[in-house]
C-alpha cells in the first residue's frame, strides 16, 4: 500500500510517478485558487471533553504546517445536557467560555448502544442526526459565506493540509465526498 493506493510491484513505479504529479499539480493549484473558507462541524456528547480536546490540539497542529492562506474554523455541534450535576453544569459552562466553539443544538445528548455499522430505526430523531441538521441549519445562518463543510464524529480526524489540497483542485460547488455504507436495517 503506498500514499493509500493500493499497489502491486510491478506498478508501483507507475503509480509513484501519478502521484508526484498530482501533487506537483496539486501544489501548483493551490497557488491560483483563492483561499478557501472551511468549516469542521463535530458533533460531540458532552461526557467527551478529551475528544474535543485531542480534536483541538489536531487542528491548531495541522493549522500550523499548512503553509496558504486557506481558513478553517473547528465547531462542536452539541445536544442538550441533561444533568443536574452541578459540577458538570460549570464544567460545561468553563469550556464553552474557555474555548468558544461549542454551539449547543438541543435535542438527545446520545442514542442507545447499538452495534458497530448497524442501522436502526428509533422512535425519536438519533442524536447525530439532529445534531446534523440543526448545526448545517444553524451554520447557513451564522457562517453564510463558507465554501466547504466537512461533518465528523468526535473520534475522527482530518489532515487538512491534505485536505485543502484535495478541495482547492477540485474545487466545485458540487463538491461531495465521502462513502456510503449498505448496512441491514435493524427494526428491534
Amino acid at each position: 500500500m503506498m500514499y493509500g493506493i493500493d499497489v502491486t510491484p510491478r506498478f508501483a513505479a507507475v503509480a509513484a510517478a501519478h502521484l508526484v504529479r498530482w501533487v506537483v499539480l496539486s501544489a501548483s493549484w493551490l497557488s491560483v485558487v483563492p483561499s478557501l473558507n472551511l468549516e469542521v462541524m463535530v458533533t460531540s456528547r458532552w461526557f467527551h471533553f478529551e475528544r474535543r480536546q485531542t480534536q483541538r490540539r489536531a487542528l491548531r497542529s495541522c493549522l500550523q504546517v499548512r503553509g496558504t492562506d486557506h481558513r478553517a474554523e473547528l465547531l462542536f455541534f452539541m445536544g442538550t445536557l441533561n444533568t443536574s450535576d452541578t459540577a458538570t453544569k460549570l464544567q460545561a459552562t468553563g469550556e464553552q467560555e474557555a474555548y468558544g466553539d461549542i454551539v449547543i443544538v438541543g435535542g438527545p445528548d446520545s442514542d442507545p448502544p447499538v452495534p458497530r455499522d448497524a442501522t436502526y430505526v428509533l422512535d425519536r430523531p438519533c442524536a447525530r442526526t439532529y445534531r446534523l441538521a440543526h448545526g448545517t441549519a444553524w451554520l447557513v445562518k451564522h457562517r453564510p459565506n463558507l465554501d466547504f463543510v466537512a461533518y465528523l464524529d468526535d473520534d475522527s480526524f482530518l489532515n487538512l493540509p491534505r485536505l485543502f489540497n484535495h478541495l482547492a483542485f477540485h474545487a466545485t460547488p458540487s463538491l461531495a465526498m465521502g462513502f456510503v455504507m449498505e448496512t441491514e436495517l435493524d427494526w428491534s
